[in-house]
């Protein structure tokens, strides 16, 4: 039996609710959704699969095989390597509350950073910024008065 893409993906969303003990609506939430009926939709085969949503699903858990989902394979985890353990990404907030949505928009080859992470870098970088501005002012101020 052939399976489709939506198929082998509503396969992988199984085996992450099993494994994890979340609900597809978690799922769906982590994947970015907002109503986790567009997720049923799509791996029901109603609503086309978007391009990125393969890359998203395999980027929940590091032993799920993008290829897989894609079709190319027929082993739905990757073959552990000798090494070490790949480490697991928390998808809970520092302080061990309520879990983050991560929103994954990066070609496939590309790296996935949640959106909290990039606003954090973001905040950094302007903070240092000002900082920066405020020490030239006072080297200046204080230069002034020598």
């Amino acid at each position: 039996m052939v399976l489709t893409n939506a198929e082998r993906a509503r396969l992988v969303i199984k085996f992450l609710s099993r494994e994890t003990g979340k609900t597809h609506a978690d799922i769906a939430a982590a994947l970015g959704y907002t109503n986790p009926t567009v997720l049923s939709q799509i791996l029901n085969g109603r609503k086309k699969m978007p391009e990125t949503l393969p890359a998203r699903i395999a980027a929940l858990d590091p032993r799920i095989n993008l290829d897989f989902i894609l079709g190319n394979s027929e082993e739905m985890l990757i073959p552990p390597q000798d090494g070490p353990e790949t480490p697991q990404i928390s998808t809970k907030t520092p302080s061990g509350g309520k879990s983050y949505t991560p929103q994954v928009n990066v070609p496939e080859n590309g790296i996935f950073v949640p959106s909290e992470l990039v606003q954090m870098i973001s905040d950094l970088s302007a903070t240092i910024k000002d900082q920066q501005r405020i020490i030239t002012t006072l080297v200046e101020t204080w230069a002034k008065k020598q």
